[in-house]
Parts: C-alpha cells; sequence; structure tokens
C-alpha cells in the first residue's frame, strides 16, 4: 500500500523545517544525511520514544523516536554542556533523569514543527500534546506511515530521528473548535467582579524593562508585537522555552509572559519549567482570556506572580508588568 498523498505531504513538510529547529536546540551544526518516508516502523532499538498526541473526538497517537547518541547529545546540548563531556556521555551510553527532562522539552520543541506542518495540510486547530517520553516507552500497535531522517550532530552523535504517524485517520477527522482548543484547563468561569479585581491590581505606572513573551503560535505573535509597543514595553516574542532561555543568557529579562491561550494544560506546566529552569529568578506574568477560579490558583501555584486576563489595554499590560517588578524589587530587600 502507497502512502497517502496527504500523509506524505506532511511528513515532507516537516522534514523540511526540522534542521533549523535542532540548530536551534543544539547550537551546532545538523547535517541530514538521508530523508526518507515510508511505511512500517523503523529498525531502531533503544532509541528514546515521546508520545504526541493530535487532539481528536479520539485522540491519534504520534510518536517522535530518536536513536540513543542522537538523545544523550541533544539532551547535553540543551543545558548547554561541554562538548568533550557531551562526547564522553554519548561514547558512554549515559542517560540521567535531568536528561530524559531536557529530552522531552526537546520533544516539545520539534513538535511545534509538526504543529506547522500540521495546519500547512490539515488547517489551523491541530496540535500535538507531550504525553509521556523514555526509552522505555512503547509504540502501540498498528500500522504506521514514518518519516526517518538519518542526522549528524556536528562531530558528536549520529543517528535517525524518527516521526511516526497512523497510516490512516490523521486527515480524517476535523480539529477542534478554536474556543475549545486554546481554552485553559476546565473550571468555574470568572464572575465579572472577579475578572475587573484582577485587572484592578495590576493598575500602576507604565513599565520599561525587558520582557520575553513565550508564545509558540504564530498566529498571536503579531498580535503580542502590537500590543506592547503601543504599551511602550520591549516585548521579545519566543516561540519555546529553549528561545527563552536563551533569551534569558543574553539579556536581563524583567518579566516572562506566558500566553496560556496557547500553550498545552493552559500554560500551567510552563510557568512551572520557566521558574525552574528556562529563567530562574524571573517573575512570570500568564496571560489567558478564558480564566478559571481552577485556572488562576493552578497558575500561582505553579509560580506565576500575577495574572492578565486577555484581551488587555496596552495600559492594563504596563501596569501588570510594573507590578511584578515592584514585587520583585521588594522580594530582594
Amino acid at each position: 500500500m502507497a502512502v497517502a498523498p496527504p500523509v506524505e505531504a506532511l511528513l515532507r513538510r516537516a522534514a523540511e523545517a526540522l534542521p533549523e529547529s535542532l540548530r536551534q536546540v543544539a547550537r551546532t551544526e545538523v547535517a541530514v544525511r538521508a530523508t526518507r518516508v515510508e511505511e512500517g516502523r523503523p529498525a531502531l532499538e533503544d532509541a528514546y520514544v515521546a508520545r504526541l498526541e493530535l487532539e481528536r473526538t479520539q485522540p491519534v497517537g504520534t510518536y517522535l523516536l530518536l536513536s540513543k547518541p542522537l538523545a544523550i547529545a541533544l539532551a547535553g546540548l540543551l543545558v548547554m554542556m561541554q562538548e568533550k563531556v557531551v562526547r564522553e556521555k554519548v561514547e558512554q551510553g549515559e542517560v540521567t533523569d535531568d536528561d530524559l527532562e531536557s529530552l522531552a522539552e526537546c520533544a516539545g520543541h520539534v513538535s511545534t514543527v509538526f504543529d506547522e506542518a500540521l495546519a500547512e495540510n490539515l488547517g489551523e486547530g491541530h496540535e500535538l500534546g507531550f504525553v509521556e517520553g523514555g526509552f522505555d516507552v512503547a509504540v502501540e500497535d498498528g500500522d504506521y506511515v514514518r518519516l526517518e531522517m538519518d542526522l549528524a550532530l556536528g562531530d558528536l552523535a549520529e543517528g535517525l530521528l524518527v516521526w511516526l504517524v497512523p497510516a490512516e485517520g490523521i486527515e480524517a477527522d476535523e480539529a477542534p473548535a478554536p474556543e475549545a482548543a486554546d481554552a485553559p484547563p476546565g473550571g468555574v468561569e470568572l464572575t465579572a467582579e472577579e475578572m475587573a479585581a484582577i485587572r484592578e491590581v495590576a493598575r500602576e505606572a507604565s513599565f520599561g524593562g525587558s520582557v520575553a513573551v513565550l508564545a509558540p503560535v504564530e498566529r498571536v505573535r503579531a498580535a503580542w508585537d502590537r500590543l506592547g509597543r503601543d504599551a511602550g514595553a520591549a516585548l521579545e516574542v519566543v516561540r519555546t522555552i529553549f528561545e527563552l532561555r536563551r533569551a534569558a543568557a543574553t539579556a536581563e529579562l524583567e518579566a516572562v509572559i506566558v500566553d496560556g491561550d496557547v500553550l498545552p494544560g493552559g500554560g500551567v506546566a510552563a510557568v512551572e519549567v520557566v521558574g525552574r529552569w528556562a529563567a530562574r529568578g524571573v517573575p512570570v506574568l500568564m496571560a489567558a482570556s478564558r480564566p478559571t477560579r481552577r485556572h488562576v490558583a493552578a497558575s500561582l501555584a505553579a509560580g506565576a506572580a500575577g495574572y492578565l486576563v486577555k484581551p488587555c489595554a496596552p495600559e492594563d499590560l504596563g501596569r501588570a508588568l510594573e507590578r511584578l517588578a515592584r514585587g520583585a524589587a521588594a522580594a530582594q530587600v
């Protein structure tokens, strides 16, 4: 059975963007030695496997597979490990819990490439969510088509990257309605008075610090750029945790905004990752358009220092950022 043309187009589109995505993670040259789109599973043992689920009425499981040397090298380069150390880890085949955590972040980064390919070939709203990852994750039984890329990360490691998708069904269903796809986790909707109170606590003077906005979906990036200009705030919109980490390493960020409308789980997990790893010590502002009591509480529990209700006026953004800056300054006294 030949690969269905829509599925092949999807995989070929992902293959075009993957090298640059991996360069962003590894910060080293990524050489593509071969690219194949074929039926069936790869002959790949001892590989890192991440389940990336396409949200549908009946969720569709896809899988990212990385051969072990490639996975170890990516995990080390992601956290800016010295190349000498990375090379030793690859030679020893050593995988730690920290490596698995880094690989989960890597899978999330790579999945944005898959999301863009899905959007171009199937329409907006088809986005993958990371479910689990590890060297012991099993691929469910079924018929698959795979994108298989033979890669080399500089002179540190070489191996296969595989995106495994169902042979049938990935193009058959309609995308979820945008409201359902973008909504934060469920809960009781806030009243108008509660939403007004959230806005009120952010009312102070304007803010002029450097701010990163984590927003992986292209359609909202321009809106954040405009809002930042109108608010007089220096916003840098980044797509991934990795871009955010680099921004934090090269500039003095005074705040990070997490756009909960376009991140899995309403962005709550992203808030925790930002505070724990990507921009440690930088106050985080959660922004979402459909706040619920559960989402507000979960965001604050994950480490958010404030909550911004969207859509917001430029002055609301500026005041919220100023409040974050005052809170950070008070904490250092």
